[in-house]
């Protein structure tokens, strides 16, 4: 019975941080569909800090990181947008916000399935209007 209340509670709080991370998500790409090339810039008016202000306990997650992608020729998002003004994104181009962190696993059955720990990541596409 502990084991049963034990994953359940694991997955309520799984599924309460992918939902962080969805939502941090959104919030990254809608500061991304105005202003595309700000990743990592000094202060917090960029999509990194857009991230961060969505929701503070998200940036202290386990190995918290954001990833911004934008297309290549073919159309795939696969090309990374780094720092400040780093990369050239133009209006009409696709970019997606990726907000990714560590899920520790607290219930012994779970984790000799899943592993002590499971990557999660919230991502969010936009087209860029500017």
């Amino acid at each position: 019975m502990v084991l049963l209340v034990m994953g359940t509670v694991d997955l309520a709080r799984g599924y309460r941080m992918q939902i962080q991370l969805e939502n941090a998500a959104g919030e990254g790409a809608a500061f991304a569909r105005i202003t595309p090339n700000d990743v990592d810039c000094a202060g917090n008016e960029d999509i990194v800090g857009n991230v961060t202000d969505e929701d503070f306990e998200v940036s202290s997650l386990q190995d918290f990181r954001v990833e911004v992608w934008t297309e290549n020729n073919a159309g795939d998002l696969v090309v990374p947008v780094t720092g400040c003004d780093g990369t050239t994104v133009k209006a009409g181009d696709r970019v997606r916000v990726d907000v990714i962190a560590t899920f520790a696993v607290m219930t012994p059955m779970f984790e000799r399935v899943t592993g002590a720990e499971i990557e999660l990541v919230g991502s969010n596409e936009v087209v860029v209007q500017k």
